[in-house]
């Protein structure tokens, strides 16, 4: 009590002693939350009234309304007209079958569209004679097709009508004559699934299949004869839609493509794509597909040169002077797919120092920034564990170590993204990872998955590029401010980081300080002979 009160009153220790139980007390709350947020200032730039093309197309034996270009939110109507004895056979209106109708009319308008008309020639029906017993003549026998009666018409199949689910398909169809026909399916063009016959001659005709793969491309054909011998083929394809994404993935990150020389020359003659997995339990394992057309989509969009749990793949069957974009979707166990890295390289021959020699190059042309629309910061959600991020003003706090949802609705961007693509650029390494920004039907939003894990301190360069289908472009800027990576087992530990070792400091220093007092009362009382 001595050392805490004397005559005059509180003592400064005591005061000192206070002081420092609220540093150390409130010193690692402070540290924490900053410890566990990242800031992200976006700014969005352009505008314009956008316009769209309504690209109309007809077969042999009719007309189409010409292609236009219609305002955002208008409408517009096209006109369809066979020619005499034709009649339309079918309507696809951005790849799906419709009613067939001599019009057909686009309303409020805020997206490229498709139209194609298709035309078949009018069946002819014929008139049964007066007398009940006669019956058309046999078809001659033998090959060849010369000799019929005249009144014969060709065995036809119009009307084909095709409608796909995720694990299933509908197919219907007409014949101008009664018919008996084989529908055969499969993988590839040897229609190796499997095969469904008729059993009685009928001028309609459908099919339903089951079990089918979802996202795949599938090769059908029909073939058979009517009740006159006359016979038909017809072959067709369709794809089955992918499982909806509704389950979040988050991408591989570090995603690089380098030189891999042979071993018999010093010049590259190969790719060697690295990337970095993400350390969650429902990793299962990463697809690698390539497409020397532009950065496949799905991993059914190109060739895939690797499936497995590995981080690195040698790509051997690359040409020179070909541009090749390769995407990497991580997968789950359920066959979820993430939304996808991406890189492209190419093996380029140049001429250095009067030698021939093979570099590898990863830059792409830029294209010209054309802005049409205006985002702003609230139009995106941010999304973490399935909840969105509530904020106010322009920061927004973002968990590290969790996979990060950058998502913009549908209804938010007034045109069709033909390409989207977020850009996140590492300040330590100045690597830039690059993630596929596309449409997520069951959701109705674009959006991507941004890969934290493993993320220190420093400012971290953000940009998303949208790109239509009529060239123009959005761009939307910004950066993440990460204040400090968080605590786990990914991260440096606390005291490696910068706070963490002024933190240390102070107390180190503190604990001195409260030393020395201790030191000098003691000898405070035993001068004064207590």
């Amino acid at each position: 009590m001595l050392i805490i009160f004397n005559k005059k009153g509180f003592n400064s220790f005591w005061l000192v002693f206070i002081f420092c139980a609220i540093f150390i007390f409130v010193s690692p709350i402070i540290l924490r939350a900053q410890s566990s947020s990242v800031n992200i200032n976006l700014t969005v730039i352009g505008t314009s009234t956008p316009t769209y093309t309504i690209t109309s197309s007809a077969g042999p034996n009719g007309t189409i309304t010409n292609s236009l270009v219609v305002l955002s939110g208008g409408s517009a109507t096209f006109n369809i007209t066979p020619n005499p004895l034709y009649e339309i056979s079918s309507l696809v209106v951005d790849s799906v079958g419709q009613a067939t109708s001599t019009t057909y009319t686009f309303n409020n308008v805020i997206s490229n569209h498709t139209i194609e008309a298709l035309f078949d020639l009018i069946p002819i029906t014929t008139t049964p004679t007066s007398t009940p017993t006669s019956t058309p003549p046999n078809p001659p026998s033998g090959g060849g097709g010369g000799g019929g009666p005249s009144y014969f018409i060709p065995l036809t199949i119009t009307k084909m009508a095709v409608s796909t689910a995720e694990e299933s398909a509908n197919l219907s169809w007409s014949t101008n004559n009664s018919a008996l026909l084989i529908f055969s399916w499969g993988l590839t063009s040897d229609y190796e699934s499997g095969s469904i016959s008729d059993i009685v001659f009928s001028a309609s005709h459908q099919v339903k299949l089951q079990n089918l793969t979802p996202a795949t491309h599938y090769y059908f054909k029909i073939s058979g004869h009517d009740q006159f011998g006359q016979n038909v083929n017809y072959t067709g394809d369709f794809y089955t839609l992918s499982l909806p994404n509704l389950i979040t993935l988050p991408n591989v990150s570090d995603l690089e493509i380098l030189p891999q020389p042979s071993s018999s020359l010093s010049v590259p003659s190969s790719l060697f794509v690295s990337w970095q997995n993400p350390p969650v339990s429902e990793f299962a394992g990463a697809v690698v597909v390539r497409s020397p057309y532009g950065y496949p989509r799905d991993a059914n969009d190109g060739k895939i040169i690797y499936d497995g749990t590995g981080d690195n793949v040698v790509d051997t069957t690359v040409q020179k002077d070909t541009v090749y974009y390769y995407s990497v979707f991580v997968y789950d166990s359920q066959k979820h797919f993430s939304s996808g890295a991406i890189a492209n390289a190419s093996l380029i021959t140049k001429k250095i120092g009067g030698k021939t020699t093979t570099i590898v190059s990863t830059s792409t042309p830029a294209s010209p920034v054309s802005p049409t629309f205006t985002l702003k910061l609230s139009d995106v959600d941010f999304i973490q564990d399935g909840r969105s991020i509530t904020y106010s003003g322009d920061l927004v706090p973002v968990f590290l170590d969790k996979n990060l949802t950058v998502s913009v609705s549908l209804s938010k961007i007034p045109a069709k993204v033909d390409l989207g693509i977020l850009k996140v650029t590492n300040p330590y390494t100045l690597h830039t990872n690059k993630y596929l920004f596309l449409f997520n039907a069951p959701r109705k939003a674009y959006e991507s998955q941004v890969n934290l894990y493993g993320v220190g301190g420093g400012i971290y360069p953000f940009a998303l590029d949208l790109q239509f289908a009529n060239n123009q472009e959005g761009v939307l800027s910004a950066n993440f401010v990460v204040t400090k990576a968080s605590l786990s087992a990914l991260q440096a530990p606390f005291w490696q980081t910068f706070y963490g070792i002024v933190w240390i400091i102070l107390i180190l220093i503190i604990l001195i300080l409260l030393l020395i007092i201790v030191v000098f009362g003691i000898w405070r009382l035993f001068r004064r002979g207590i």
